[in-house]
């Protein structure tokens, strides 16, 4: 108990420490038109104080891109309450399109008032309902919900991405958080996309590094930037790739 308090006050004091910065400013902003467009009520109950410590550098790093790079269309898979989807439109001035497996989290005021572009879409056995090519794309706390290998369907995100774009994952860190075998023993066993099984709601597995380097590779991707975001009570991969 007490490591474990120790442990939330670290992790509060990281994430307070950017509290004055421009883009985590934004990101408050962001969280607070999300929480007067009539979300789910887990949302303002807990997701809200929470979401940050899983993602705590991309928006940092979003933040960066926009002094470089022109975003014109950003696509956010899985996006949840949508903070980051609403945060990036907000920094990049750009086109947001958002997918996710079921529409009870994100408020349908947010996507009329924000011009969103959302449609339910299962990444891994759906066709991506878009028919263009997307400069950023945000995958944060999915991969260890997939329910098949995860190459595929990163390769299938690095087809719909532009030339120069740019892809942001945060995912449990399994050196931290310890590794899901209930399921699978490891990645390797996970079957491909087109195997008809019943859909797991639930962290699948858990990649520590080494793993998520190698499924990087292998999906075509490069490592950018990399460090840890705090986490609630471990720490979580926070990753910039960019294709090879």
């Amino acid at each position: 108990m007490i490591k474990t308090k120790l442990r939330l006050f670290k992790n509060w004091s990281r994430i307070k420490f950017t509290s004055n910065t421009k883009w985590m400013i934004s990101v408050t902003d962001s969280q607070k038109v999300i929480s007067e467009s009539k979300p789910n009520s887990y949302y303002k109950d807990k997701y809200r104080d929470e979401e940050i410590s899983y993602w705590l550098l991309i928006p940092k790093w979003i933040y960066e891109l926009s002094n470089k790079n022109k975003v014109v269309n950003c696509l956010d898979i899985g996006a949840a309450y949508g903070t980051l989807a609403i945060y990036s439109k907000a920094i990049l001035n750009c086109h947001i399109y958002c997918i996710d497996f079921t529409d009870e989290y994100i408020s349908k005021q947010l996507i009329y008032d924000n011009n969103i572009n959302f449609e339910i879409c299962n990444i891994e056995i759906d066709k991506i309902p878009f028919d263009l090519k997307f400069d950023m794309v945000i995958f944060t706390e999915v991969l260890e919900h997939l329910n098949y290998n995860p190459v595929s369907t990163l390769k299938k995100i690095r087809n719909i991405m532009t030339r120069n774009g740019v892809l942001y994952i945060s995912t449990p860190d399994a050196r931290a958080w310890g590794k899901v075998t209930k399921y699978y023993k490891d990645y390797n066993l996970i079957p491909e996309p087109g195997i008809i099984k019943p859909i797991i709601d639930d962290h699948v597995y858990q990649y520590n590094i080494e793993e998520f380097r190698q499924i990087i590779d292998a999906a075509g991707f490069r490592i950018s930037k990399l460090k840890y975001s705090p986490g609630i009570l471990n720490r979580h991969i926070n990753a910039e790739l960019i294709c090879k």
